[in-house]
């Protein structure tokens, strides 16, 4: 008996071009990028809250902040600054304006310390030293390396400030010989202290920046050497002293100035709340 046929061969692959594309796997669109926003997310209102915050930008720009368009720059030291100043067509004047505010940074740091905004208390003595009075710029200590905002206080107490941007630089507070500091750390009592703002020389110079971050660091020393009673509703988590937030846990970010004759501190934690 004769064997069966053997089967036909398979037939030969199809050419690549003839295979059937496959269909591109679906994909969300990306988020959209996060705004910051100068009346949110910066130093200042994360300081004295975003509902304190307008009244501070009107007393020291005297109209909205929004009203001059801040330009947000993402780099080393994110902040926002005024617009640069318009010349002549086809001149520079400068890269950007002056800065108003920087981005505070959480990765190895802790919370921007609360204060309230200091205002004079009568509407008259508000009109003289705060609507109508010039107002300065806020001041920002920010490191020579880029490295960040801000300054250990305890560093600042020990005249360490050479790593700071335009140490040696006078920097203007107002034009007065002297001005008040005033602490308004969450819970206590307000801290207050007079702080000479010229030099000793012949023509009474203003100080240099790194002496200011010294003054205002022995203002927080005395601060923390003698807080007061704190009030009994307050936020515990803020307690300082014993057991609570230690002056080497502050960082000095910078200066604002409330009202003529008056700045605040800017602050910061190094580490984070319990």
């Amino acid at each position: 008996m004769a064997a069966p046929p053997s089967p036909p061969p398979p037939p030969p692959p199809a050419p690549l071009s003839l295979l059937p594309t496959p269909l591109p796997t679906p994909s969300l669109p990306p988020p959209p990028p996060v705004r910051v926003d100068i009346s949110t997310h910066g130093f200042i209102p994360q300081t004295f809250g975003s509902s304190a915050t307008p009244s501070y930008w009107a007393s020291i720009l005297k109209t909205s902040v929004d009203a001059l368009r801040p330009v947000y720059h993402n780099d080393s030291c994110p902040h926002w600054s005024l617009p640069p100043p318009v010349g002549q067509p086809g001149t520079v004047l400068a890269r950007d304006g002056p800065s108003l505010d920087y981005l505070p940074s959480f990765n190895t740091r802790g919370p921007v310390v609360p204060q309230t905004l200091w205002r004079p208390i009568y509407p008259r003595t508000r009109e003289l030293h705060v609507d109508h009075s010039p107002l300065c710029l806020p001041i920002f200590f920010i490191q020579q390396d880029a490295e960040g905002v801000g300054i250990p206080v305890l560093e600042a107490l020990r005249k360490k400030t050479h790593t700071l941007r335009d140490s040696y630089s006078p920097v203007e507070l107002g034009g007065k010989t002297t001005t008040q500091l005033r602490i308004r750390w969450s819970g206590y009592p307000e801290s207050h202290r007079q702080l000479q703002i010229r030099d000793e020389t012949q023509d009474r110079n203003p100080i240099a920046l790194g002496r200011l971050a010294t003054h205002v660091a022995k203002s927080m020393q005395r601060f923390f050497d003698a807080p007061g009673v704190p009030d009994s509703k307050a936020d515990p988590r803020w307690r300082v002293g014993a057991g609570g937030i230690q002056l080497q846990d502050v960082i000095l970010i910078g200066v604002v100035h409330t009202s003529a004759g008056t700045w605040q501190p800017i602050l910061q934690l190094s580490r984070s709340l319990p």
